[in-house]
Formats: C-alpha cells, sequence, structure tokens
C-alpha cells in the first residue's frame, strides 16, 4: 500500500516466506544409504539365483559399494556447491530487497518534506505518482489523483497546453526548462518555475514525464513591485560591474546621464567626464575600502555635454556588481553656498566690518538664491548718494 507521501503504481519485490534447507549431508547420506542397501539386496539375489561362490559374491558386494560411497561423496560435493549458490542468491535477493525498502524510504521522506511539487504523468496523460506539495496546490490527497488526467484538474485550455508539452518531451526525449502560470482548482493564478524530463523503460521508450516544480509566485510580484519602484522613481539608479560596465539604467538615470538605456548600456562609467568626486568617508576612501557602500557628491559632464553634480550613494551587490544611486544636487549646493554666505554675513554684522561692505554680502547673497535681483537692489547711503 502506498505511504501518504508517495503514490506510485510501481511493483514492489514481494518478500518470500523462509524455506526449510535440506542439508548437503542428509542428501549424501540418503543416497548412499539406498545405494549402499540396492546393491546388497540385488547382489544377494543374484547370488542365490546363479550359486555363485561367496568370494564372487563378498567381491560384487564391495565394488557396489565403493561405487555407491563414491558416488555418494559427488553427490555430496555437488549438493553442497548447489546450496551454497541458492543461499549466495537468497542473500542478493534479501539486500536487493532492503536496498529497495530503503530507497523507497528515503525517496517517501524526501518526497514528502520537498518543498517543490513532484509528479510523474505517463504517456496515457494521467498521473501515476505526486507527493504531498503536489497535492496540496490540487486539493486533492495523494491517493486520489493517482489516474487523473489534465483535464479533470485544469480548464480545457490550460489541460490542452500541458498535454501538448508533455508530448513534446516524450517525442524529443530531452528535458526542459520552463515558467508556467497556472490557474489552480481553487481560482488561485500561480507561477511556478518547472523542470521536466522523459523518464525512459528498459526497452528505451520514452513511458512517463517526470517533472519538478517549484511556486515562484511571491517572487515573480515582488520582482514585479521593484521593477515598478526602478522605473518610476525621482532618483538614477544604475548597475554596474566591476569594471564599471553598464548592465541596467532606469529611466531617471537616463534622463540624468543625457542618453538613451541602449546608449548607455554599450558604455562603461568610466567614459563619464569626471571633473571631481567626493566621497563622505574623505580622501582615500575608495583606494582603502574598494567593495565598502560609499556615498558623497560627483561633478561631471554626461554623455550629453552637460554639466551635473549629483549626489550618490553605491552600494556592492552580493554577486560583485554595484547599484548605484544618485539624484540632482545641484539645488542642495546652492542652499549650502547661500547658507555660509549668509553665515558669513551675521559673523561680519557681529565684527568690525563696515555697513557698506556688510550690504554687499547681503546683495550679492540675494542675487545668488535669486538670480533675477541681480541690478535691481540700490544702496543708497547718506544723503541719498547710492
Amino acid at each position: 500500500m502506498a505511504q501518504p507521501g508517495l503514490s506510485d503504481t510501481r511493483s514492489e519485490p514481494r518478500e518470500q516466506p523462509p524455506r526449510r534447507r535440506i542439508r548437503p549431508v542428509h542428501v549424501a547420506g540418503a543416497y548412499t544409504a539406498v545405494g549402499l542397501a540396492w546393491i546388497f539386496i540385488s547382489d544377494t539375489i543374484a547370488h542365490g539365483l546363479t550359486r555363485s561362490s561367496t568370494a564372487a559374491f563378498n567381491a560384487d558386494v564391495i565394488k557396489g559399494s565403493l561405487f555407491v560411497v563414491l558416488s555418494g561423496v559427488l553427490v555430496f560435493v555437488l549438493a553442497s556447491r548447489l546450496v551454497r549458490s541458492a543461499d549466495a542468491s537468497e542473500k542478493r535477493a534479501e539486500a536487493s530487497r532492503r536496498q529497495f525498502e530503503e530507497s523507497k524510504r528515503l525517496l517517501e521522506a524526501f518526497s514528502a518534506h520537498c518543498p517543490a511539487s513532484m509528479y510523474l504523468v505517463g504517456d496515457d496523460g494521467r498521473i501515476r505518482m505526486v507527493n504531498p506539495r503536489t497535492a496540496q496546490h490540487l486539493g486533492r490527497a495523494p491517493e486520489a489523483l493517482v489516474g487523473v488526467g489534465m483535464s479533470e484538474l485544469f480548464d480545457p485550455a490550460h489541460a490542452a497546453a500541458v498535454e501538448r508539452q508533455h508530448a513534446q518531451i516524450l517525442a524529443s526525449g530531452n528535458p526542459e526548462m520552463l515558467e508556467e502560470h497556472v490557474r489552480l482548482p481553487d481560482g488561485q493564478l500561480r507561477h511556478f518555475s518547472s523542470f521536466k524530463f522523459p523518464v525512459f523503460e528498459p526497452g528505451g521508450r520514452a513511458v512517463a514525464v517526470g517533472g519538478f516544480s517549484i511556486d515562484v509566485t511571491d517572487t515573480r510580484r515582488a520582482e514585479a513591485r521593484y521593477r515598478l519602484l526602478f522605473e518610476h522613481t525621482t532618483s538614477g539608479i544604475t548597475i554596474n560591474d566591476i569594471g564599471g560596465r553598464y548592465l541596467d539604467v532606469n529611466p531617471e538615470g537616463c534622463r540624468l546621464l543625457g542618453a538613451s538605456r541602449d546608449e548607455i548600456l554599450r558604455r562603461t562609467a568610466g567614459e563619464l567626464d569626471l571633473r571631481q568626486r567626493i566621497d563622505s568617508a574623505g580622501p582615500g576612501s575608495e583606494a582603502a575600502a574598494p567593495d565598502a557602500e560609499r556615498s558623497g557628491v560627483m561633478r561631471f559632464r554626461n554623455f550629453a555635454g552637460e554639466e551635473r553634480a549629483e549626489d550618490f550613494v553605491a552600494h556592492p551587490l552580493p554577486d560583485g556588481t554595484y547599484l548605484t544611486v544618485f539624484s540632482d544636487a545641484t539645488a542642495r549646493l546652492r542652499e549650502e553656498r547661500v547658507r555660509a554666505e549668509y553665515t558669513r554675513a551675521l559673523e561680519m554684522l557681529a565684527g568690525d566690518a563696515p555697513l557698506s561692505r556688510i550690504l554687499e554680502e547681503i546683495v550679492r547673497t540675494a542675487e545668488q538664491v535669486d538670480p533675477r535681483v541681480r541690478g535691481s537692489v540700490v544702496l543708497l547711503g547718506d544723503g541719498g548718494r547710492t
């Protein structure tokens, strides 16, 4: 009977009841006893009929007895060999049976705890074996799925697609890796990454399709969410290999770098006209820890020839690539410069600087905040003089 963890239609070796073994010595002894008795009786009858001498009688008995004894020894040797051969065959059969039982136990344990769906579908399109994970997805007990066809589990279009796919694998004899979108019997749409392969009989004909399928629904949904974030964020994002070659870039990154995605993916970060790079960790930080996370400001001329100032954060990824997030730093740098000018003007006001000098600093700071005020500020001194 199939265990709950594995429903299978394979035949199993049956355990034979122990047989009573006949010992070789018993066979040889019985043969010798019967032979000696036959020699004595037959020679006695012959001696009585022929009236031969006692010496002749004894000679015949001894000759026949020697033959029986020698042949009895031969029977013993042959019987011993046959028994040893039978014992060895039984031991091999027992070892094979135990190996089969152990393999079956391991397969049942593996299939029962395997996180992937495991299944075997015959060339007639009906299920021969499933593990509990498959049964859980399909909403039935493993035993209840044996002999069930695809059309009994899925909608007609998907069932036909699976049957065509299995027929192709059987015909080609080659395994396939694919991603499947499956509408389960409970109505859920799930995504599976599957590996399917043909199973051959001893004659070489493909008689079934085996498969492993892993539910990647959550992974695909997460990828879709992160792809949406990647495409629509207001910061530029690039992924570069260790040599600086661009592997991916989002639309905002294309705008800031001044080129289309196809053009950027053909280039490297080293082709940017880097004017200045200031790491937040200070000078020499890049050489000291090349694989560490870094952040700072870059001033460069992009691929379109535009002067850019960008805040950046570079993250090393486990596969040896780098993810860089960057955004326009122009406004932030201008605000910092204006704040520094205001601080300087206040320091002058608190000191002994002339009033005219302080007013000039205030006007210059205002023009930096808003260039439109340039030339529209008039300073009046005593008496109304400019």
